[in-house]
This record gives C-alpha cells, sequence and structure tokens, in this order.
C-alpha cells in the first residue's frame, strides 16, 4: 500500500477510515494537554472515531437534560423510547472502550497506544478518563523514545541493516509519526502489507 497522500479524499484502508492516520497520531501525541493541534474540519474526511465521539457527546448532554427532575415528565411515550435507545448507544460505547482495555498490549507498543487511545477518546471527562490518558501519554513517551532511537540508527546504518530498521519501524510505529512516514516513503513498493 502506498503512503496515503494528505490530498486523499476518501480513507486509504481501514485504519484510516476508523481512527484516521492523521488526526489519531495528533489526539496520542498531545494528550497530555487535552487538545490537538489538527482542525478535523480542515480534513479530507472525519474519521468514524471523530463522528462515534460527537454523537456520544450530544446523547450525554440529552440524557443529563432528560434526567433534570423538571423534566421527568418527558419520560413517556415515543421519547421514553428514545431515551432508552440512548442509553443503549452509551452502553454499546461502554463495551468498545472495555474491549479495548481488555487487550493484553504491553505498554509502549503501537497496540497499547492505540487501544488505550480508543478508550481514552470515547471515555466522558472524569477520573477514569484522565488515568487512561495519563497511561497512554507514559506508553507513547516510551514509544516515542524507541522510534527515535531506531531512527538514529537507521541514520547510521549500513543498507542491509537499513533496511530491517526500516522495516521494524514501519511494523511498530504508529501511523501518522513522521518518523513512520518518513520510512513508509522509502520502502519497496511491495512487500510491507497493509498497516
Amino acid at each position: 500500500m502506498p503512503l496515503p497522500k494528505n490530498s486523499r479524499q476518501e480513507p486509504a484502508g481501514k485504519y484510516d477510515e476508523l481512527l484516521g492516520i492523521e488526526f489519531f497520531y495528533d489526539y496520542v501525541s498531545n494528550i497530555h494537554t487535552q487538545s490537538t493541534t489538527l482542525n478535523v474540519d480542515e480534513l479530507p474526511f472525519k474519521p468514524k472515531l471523530y463522528k462515534a465521539r460527537e454523537i456520544i457527546l450530544e446523547i450525554e448532554k440529552f440524557i443529563r437534560f432528560a434526567n433534570k427532575d423538571e423534566n421527568q415528565w418527558f419520560n413517556r411515550g415515543q421519547f421514553a423510547n428514545y431515551l432508552e435507545h440512548c442509553q443503549k448507544i452509551l452502553a454499546l460505547r461502554n463495551k468498545i472502550v472495555e474491549a479495548q482495555l481488555k487487550r493484553n498490549a504491553v505498554m509502549g507498543s503501537r497496540e497499547f497506544i492505540v487501544s488505550r487511545g480508543i478508550a481514552s477518546y470515547l471515555l466522558p471527562d472524569g477520573e477514569k478518563q484522565m488515568t487512561l490518558s495519563k497511561e497512554v501519554e507514559q506508553s507513547f513517551s516510551t514509544f516515542k523514545r524507541a522510534v527515535i532511537k531506531l531512527n538514529r540508527e537507521y541514520n547510521i546504518a549500513m543498507p542491509e541493516d537499513a533496511l530491517k530498521i526500516r522495516g521494524q519501524i514501519i511494523k511498530t510505529g504508529v501511523p501518522g509519526d513522521p518518523i513512520v512516514k518518513k520510512m513508509w516513503q522509502q520502502r519497496p513498493a511491495a512487500g510491507w502489507g497493509e498497516l
């Protein structure tokens, strides 16, 4: 698979469609500030993770409104059915988060960053989300140091070793990382498969 172009209008694979190569990397690399540097409206498409969170935030706002004492008279008939449907969506979100947290991923690995990053992004603000964000931040810091070290080794390695290091960076790095992108651009046209 070629390096996805910044000008693409459609996702360049499942990872891109679900998380967005640039979007998700921007999120995990800036998780310590609880903000992103990318403007999602300027991306060629919005990843499913982003869309899901936007919907969940609206549902949570609606449920808070519906649960106020003065609004209890709404909770009958079709309105009650709609409220129940919204609760089921939040329960599904919770299942997705729990599934990501149950992954047996090693801290500092791409799998850990991706699984915990997804969970952190989908959770509502609160103690659990903050704890998870700190885990992702620490893991990302460990991961980034390892990628930078591999990049240094790549720069001074003999050609045969450089190829192995490049492959290792591509296989273990988080898509969106500038070093991973550089290695992805330099890889052979075939042989690495899809991230």
